[in-house]
């Protein structure tokens, strides 16, 4: 899809606002775009608007929910709504995935807990 490319061209040129423009149509005419949905998520992350893009992350989760990243991506979102308690139920699922994940550690310590469950 052209339009998608156009739009993580933007992103990656930090040009959030173009991006979520494009985005926008690429995830109303591609609902199952997953990484159309992702560079959303990102873009309005990157724009500070965070109930958006916990909407948008959560779709990523949906589509391809045995994707660590999406997790991972939603938890740290939530985390940024003011949403902890969102934040650790996704941390959890998360970590059914793959408990010593990386990107765990970071979000475990930003929601006051131990780096790693035992």
């Amino acid at each position: 899809m052209n339009t998608l490319n156009e739009a993580i061209e933007l992103y990656q040129q930090e040009r959030y606002r173009d991006a979520v423009h494009r985005l926008r149509l690429v995830t109303e005419f591609a609902p199952d775009n997953v990484q159309g949905w992702m560079y959303y998520g990102a873009s309005l992350g990157k724009l500070g608007q965070w109930d958006e893009a916990v909407h948008a992350l959560r779709q990523v989760v949906r589509l391809r929910p045995d994707q660590i990243n999406g997790y991972c991506d939603l938890a740290g979102a939530l985390l940024e709504a003011g949403e902890t308690r969102a934040a650790e139920a996704t941390v959890a699922q998360a970590a059914g995935l793959d408990r010593d994940h990386p990107a765990l550690r970071e979000l475990r310590r930003r929601l006051g807990g131990p780096p790693a469950s035992d």
